[in-house]
């Protein structure tokens, strides 16, 4: 039911998205909150005929990394905002005790508020 919605939503906004490209020149993109999980959902895309461009692929995207992804994270009540960080902050840690960023997150690294390769007491 819901991905019948999501085409039947994308089928609507598809003309106004090639009215936004033929006013603007810029890539169009139709998007929505993921029902289910703190996610950005592109539903559907008009890209620029311009050779510099952004391009996009239609699916899932976190909402941290993404403009729209931030928009709607902007209007989240903040208990649920709260929420959403804990668990962003959550995936993003890789097994061992490092982040994404490949930094340690031990006793003296940034839990204990420290920069990381420094062994200041």
């Amino acid at each position: 039911m819901r991905a019948r919605i999501g085409r039947e939503l994308a089928a609507l906004a598809r003309p106004i998205l090639v009215g936004l490209v033929e006013a603007t020149g810029e890539t169009a993109v139709l998007g929505a909150l993921a029902p289910d999980a703190d996610l950005a959902i592109y539903l559907d895309k008009v890209e620029s005929a311009n050779s510099i461009r952004y391009a996009v692929t239609v699916g899932e995207r976190e909402l941290y990394c993404t403009a729209m992804g931030k928009a709607l994270l902007a209007h989240f009540k903040p208990a649920r905002h709260r929420a959403h960080q804990r668990r962003a902050r959550e995936r993003r840690q890789r097994p061992g005790g490092a982040d994404i960023f490949g930094r340690w997150r031990g006793r003296r690294g940034l839990a204990a508020g420290r920069p990381v390769g420094t062994d200041a007491r």
